[in-house]
């Protein structure tokens, strides 16, 4: 009896996957992401609280295994709850309550059978053993998973990150952006001579047997899954700290290869100068009690959460490129992805096509840093040296539950975009205000894209939702039609945006003679005098509104 439930329970499963799999694909030619994706029964009748996670390394084999601990609760009852692994990881047990229980796999989706049933507080565990050789990235971080490799001295030098291809690359989780476990447990055995680290704190120390060390780490704030990681190497730690914008202490460490010590003592003191700019506009640094870390990484950079991955070989710039085309010297890695502690950290995106909350403000905080820094003069030119870096390729928006991320513009074009809108609302205070309020509100939870724009309007008192779509959800840039003939002395200027929205306003700032005029110009042909002048006088002022003319 128990076989047949089994097979139907099964078999129900499958169908229910594969016809959700078909509707959505028709529109998206992308067949399988979607399972990580998408908020189905299984997935959201619980909600993570914690991942205990165990890992032991084998180096020549380049694999792990490792044991997840996941404490939920339950918000209903539920006969059937999905875990997500990659195919490629082999599932040894499932355990709860000292029970094996059934489960079954379909690509990426572990469908574990038991009768759970919703209790007022208690958690519920699931102990998943596991084992397995995790994708090798092979354009770290862009392309995710695993880089195995050596430091010049010929150490092991590890590390993982998996934004975008997702977490359970390397460990059984709910793979779903929007669900922060409150925290995390990182358990780790290696080599006595090599050094683990990974996020948050770093709780206990134990020398083992056969030249083992066990590192424990703890994240004591809400995370999400792609930001858990770890760095292997043969590190030193360096220590330091600052006082916050609210006059509470930070720690600040540095984990960095032991013969790159010298540099970094030296390169990593602009770090304090960039978190208080930071703070200077958003508030406090989020995740005080964990601290701020920069470890040197195996690949570029990345986010992660209290634990920055950093690989720009202590050069200004982007390994010693100027990345703000203006001669900024600053560490292009540092000033990104520390921004990203606000922007994508504390708050963070609901979906992956929500990225572009991340990338957008994180490099508009760039160009601010730039502002409070060096001033107005130097913003403007930081800001609107992005547009060469625009791909036009796609939108920056993507398809919602379906793991895909929009055009890279949403780092460059979604800058450009916040740039304009500050300058259409003309209100600094509104402008700052509205961004410092989300974060506010959103602290250590998610954000739609639908709901940031919302709230966004409603804090300025004005409603963007046509720019940020015409930006955002377009693959080409604003486009300005324009005419302007003389007319005895004055000037006629024809003036449209070409955009598919047939609403589409936004305005533009002319200058005439020393003077500047604000057109607020619409979709469909406007006409416009400008008085006692000429055409040849008239001057498209594009620095502080972000479009091109055609």
């Amino acid at each position: 009896m128990h076989k047949i439930y089994f097979m139907w329970k099964v078999f129900f499963i499958i169908i229910c996957i594969f016809f959700c799999e078909n509707i959505y694909s028709q529109s998206i030619n992308n067949n399988a992401d979607y399972i990580r994706g998408f908020p189905n029964k299984f997935r959201t009748s619980y909600d993570v609280k914690n991942y205990d996670i165990s890992l032991d390394f084998d180096f020549n084999s380049k694999s792990i295994k490792g044991v997840c601990k996941v404490f939920f609760k339950l918000l209903g009852d539920l006969d059937t709850l999905q875990i997500d692994l990659y195919e490629n990881m082999t599932i040894d047990s499932i355990v709860v309550d000292n029970q094996l229980l059934d489960y079954f796999r379909y690509r990426g989706a572990v469908s574990i059978l038991h009768a759970f049933r919703k209790s007022s507080d208690n958690l519920n565990l699931i102990t998943i053993y596991y084992h397995g050789e995790p994708h090798v990235a092979i354009k770290p971080p862009w392309d995710g998973g695993f880089v195995w490799s050596k430091d010049k001295e010929g150490n092991p030098f590890i590390g993982v990150s998996v934004e975008g291809v997702g977490a359970s690359l390397w460990y059984p989780c709910k793979d779903l952006l929007s669900d922060k476990p409150d925290s995390v447990k990182l358990r780790a055995l290696l080599p006595s001579d090599l050094m683990l680290v990974s996020n948050g704190q770093l709780r206990e120390v134990v020398l083992m047997d056969n030249n083992k060390t066990l590192y424990n780490w703890f994240v004591g704030y809400p995370i999400v899954n792609y930001n858990v990681t770890f760095y292997i190497g043969k590190y030193v730690h360096l220590k330091d700290s600052m006082q916050t914008v609210d006059n509470n202490w930070l720690s600040l460490n540095y984990y960095v290869l032991n013969y790159n010590k010298d540099k970094a003592i030296k390169h990593f003191n602009q770090t304090k100068k960039v978190i208080n700019s930071y703070e200077h506009y958003f508030g406090e640094y989020p995740f005080l009690r964990d601290g701020f870390a920069l470890v040197e990484s195996p690949y570029a950079g990345m986010e992660h959460q209290s634990a920055i991955a950093y690989g720009n070989s202590y050069k200004d710039g982007y390994d010693g490129y100027d990345y703000s085309q203006i001669g900024l010297k600053e560490d292009y890695i540092i000033l990104h992805e520390a921004a990203h502690e606000w922007w994508g950290n504390s708050l963070s995106m609901d979906d992956l096509s929500d990225m572009w909350i991340n990338e957008a403000l994180a490099t508009y905080s760039e160009c601010l840093y730039v502002e409070l820094n060096y001033g107005h003069e130097m913003y403007n030119r930081y800001v609107n040296a992005k547009r060469s870096y625009m791909l036009n390729d796609k939108p920056s928006f993507s398809a919602k539950y379906f793991n895909q991320m929009g055009s890279f513009d949403m780092y460059y074009k979604g800058a450009l975009m916040f740039h304009t809108i500050r300058n259409v609302l003309q209100n600094d205070s509104l402008f700052f205000n509205a961004l410092k309020q989300i974060l506010i509100g959103y602290k250590y939870k998610n954000i739609s894209t639908e709901v940031f724009i919302k709230e966004f309007n409603l804090l300025t008192k004005y409603d963007f939702t046509d720019i940020f779509y015409e930006f955002l959800g377009h693959t080409e840039r604003p486009l300005l039609s324009y005419k302007c003939v003389n007319k005895k002395q004055n000037v006629s200027c024809r003036l449209n945006w070409v955009s598919d929205n047939p609403n589409f306003v936004m305005p533009i700032e002319i200058e005439s003679k020393g003077t500047r005029i604000r057109l607020d110009v619409k979709n469909t042909r406007n006409m416009f005098v400008i008085k006692d002048t000429e055409a040849s006088e008239i001057k498209f002022l594009k620095e502080n509104l972000f479009y091109f003319k055609k």
